[in-house]
């Protein structure tokens, strides 16, 4: 067969060249390259995107810091405080164990001169009473030795007094003095107490705000991370997306150009966007946790200070029924023995009473069977206690008082003057007045 300069056309098989072409080593250029610049493009975009995030989450936990050290630093501050306020409520109350020494021992001088003074003034009932008998007995005649007693007693009396109002006066003063000095160191104990109260609820509320500001910081921390997986992994579906594997195989030289260019603006517009959004969310995100933390650790401590509160208040309302109760149970005890004291001592009384008008029913019997008796011996009836020592002669009879028989005691002698100016000297006792009912006493011989 005839072979020439040009072939004819070839079919089938015989078509295709072994050698290819320039435009087959351009497309995987240009496929390549777009490849590069798709990776530099991509690094940049999640360097922007990531780069500010990570610096703000850096300056938010510096901030923590911060606070975290102020707070511990305040915390140290507060122990400080609470030991020095220990010291001082140790010297409180050694003082106040001092003072209630004080107070004991004073109270000991106070019973001893309470004590004293009642001695005291019994001794002065009885030197009155016996001045008294003595004053009605020698009405009438004045003696040098009841006048040095009289004098006596009188002086005995006035240093009685004046010690007793010295005692008074020091007693007073010095009671006041020590119920102002208690008064003082009791309220300075309840200042302190109260401090002491204050600063231990300020330090519980500060740890609390302490360790949930941790607590907040660390789920912070972990949900900012976890949106950061979320959002790469939804950018690398978009990419994905927007580029298929089977376009690199089916475009031309000018249809890789517009695909490439559709993609930049894709990628600089998802860009924009995911910027955008992500850091309005963020921001948002940011502000509505940083309310609710602050409102939640507010509420958290005010809950916690009602709820110790209300625990105060019921142990104050149970400790104040207990108070009231133990009060009216001791008024009413007391009530109770005050009634049952002052009935027996009306029992008493009405006691005492009768037998006195018993006894002087007896004495008025008696004192009239010695008128009886003595009437027809002496018809100048003598009287004890006038002021010359004398009786006066009388026909008529005048009976004795029960309050003039009183001058004449048991043991004592009665002078009776006669008309004959003879002396009788008597004597009174229980058994003459008992053994003879109807002649009391025995008129001796005159001598």
């Amino acid at each position: 067969m005839y072979k020439g300069e040009y072939s004819g056309v070839k079919y089938g098989m015989d078509s295709s060249s072994k050698s290819k072409d320039c435009g087959y080593y351009v497309k995987y250029f240009f496929v390549f390259s777009s490849l590069i610049q798709f990776l530099i493009i991509l690094g940049l975009v999640l360097f922007m995107l990531y780069g500010a995030d990570n610096k703000m989450l850096g300056d938010r936990l510096t901030q923590l810091e911060e606070k975290a050290s102020l707070m511990s630093s305040r915390v140290v501050v507060l122990d400080s405080e609470k030991q020095n306020l220990t010291t001082r409520l140790n010297q409180t109350q050694k003082e106040k164990k001092a003072l209630d020494a004080q107070l004991v021992h004073a109270r000991g001088l106070i019973t001893n001169s309470s004590k004293m003074m009642a001695n005291l003034n019994r001794d002065l009932s009885t030197w009155r009473q016996q001045a008294m008998q003595n004053m009605q007995c020698c009405q009438s005649s004045p003696c040098a030795r009841i006048d040095a007693e009289k004098k006596v007693c009188i002086r005995d009396k006035d240093q009685l007094t004046i010690r007793q109002q010295t005692l008074e006066i020091n007693f007073t003063t010095i009671t006041g003095q020590l119920f102002r000095e208690l008064r003082g160191v009791k309220d300075e104990r309840d200042n302190l107490r109260m401090l002491e109260i204050k600063t231990r609820q300020e330090k519980q509320n500060i740890q609390t705000e302490l360790e949930d500001f941790k607590e907040q910081c660390r789920t912070t921390y972990e949900s900012s991370l976890k949106g950061i997986t979320d959002i790469t992994s939804k950018f690398n579906e978009q990419i994905n997306k927007a580029l298929p594997n089977t376009a690199s195989f089916s475009l031309s030289c000018e249809n890789q150009h517009q695909q490439m260019e559709r993609i930049r603006t894709n990628c600089s517009l998802l860009k924009s966007d995911i910027e955008s959004k992500y850091q309005s969310f963020v921001d948002s995100i940011s502000r509505r946790l940083s309310d609710i933390q602050s409102q939640n650790s507010n509420l958290k401590v005010q809950t916690e200070q009602n709820k110790q509160r209300l625990e105060l208040c019921n142990r104050n309302r149970t400790e104040t029924i207990k108070d009231y109760e133990g009060r009216m149970r001791s008024l009413q005890d007391k009530h109770d023995t005050e009634s049952l004291r002052i009935i027996k001592e009306i029992q008493d009384m009405r006691l005492d009473k009768d037998r006195l008008l018993g006894t002087i029913a007896g004495l008025e019997s008696q004192v009239k069977n010695l008128t009886s008796s003595v009437k027809p011996l002496n018809p100048a009836y003598p009287r004890c206690g006038t002021h010359n020592d004398t009786m006066q002669q009388s026909d008529d009879f005048t009976p004795l008082k029960i309050g003039e028989m009183t001058d004449c005691t048991i043991g004592d002698t009665c002078e009776i003057r006669i008309q004959e100016n003879s002396w009788f000297e008597t004597s009174l006792n229980s058994n003459s007045l008992g053994s003879f009912p109807g002649v009391p006493m025995n008129l001796p011989r005159p001598f």
